[in-house]
């Protein structure tokens, strides 16, 4: 009989520290109040011509500029890759472009997003990766064991 008082206090006890315990605090850097998205129209392909949509919506009134970064190799061919304009909340503006993929080599095509206001200046980045399969090789490391005698994997700095 003590036993099990003794086994319901310490579960009680227990339940009552995990609810004491402090949330993950959110983070204290301000987020863009913007949602940016970018799409491929219909499938890149080596040595061939894709379209790039992007579109930006704006969770507050501003002034907002989106600009695409290019890797190098990728070239633009038509279209519009860059935008200016004050939006409103709720707002949603889309710029389409194309642009010529060289080969099948994974690459990466950033868009930046930026709204001003009041002074205030909030970026947001949206990257787009052309020819990625899906899969990200794995690091490859050594296992080896800590101090205390337990299993590591050990990675060599790149």
């Amino acid at each position: 009989m003590k036993r099990r008082i003794a086994v319901a206090t310490v579960l009680a006890l227990i339940g009552a520290g995990a609810a004491a315990l402090p949330r993950r605090a959110p983070s204290s850097k301000p987020e863009a109040p913007l949602q940016l998205r970018a799409r491929f129209v219909g499938t890149p392909q080596a040595g061939s011509t894709c379209g790039v949509t992007v579109g930006v919506t704006a969770l507050t009134d501003g002034d907002v500029t989106v600009d695409s970064s290019l890797p190098n190799g990728v070239t633009f061919v038509r279209g519009t890759r860059s935008l200016a304009r004050s939006l409103r909340k709720g707002d949603t503006r889309e710029m389409t472009f194309d642009i010529h993929v060289p080969d099948a080599q994974k690459r990466e095509i950033l868009f930046t997003a930026t709204l001003r206001k009041d002074g205030t200046v909030l970026t947001c980045v949206c990257p787009l990766v052309l020819n990625d399969d899906g899969v990200s090789p794995a690091p490859t490391g050594t296992y080896k064991t800590d101090a205390r005698g337990r299993a590591i994997l050990e990675y060599k700095a790149e």
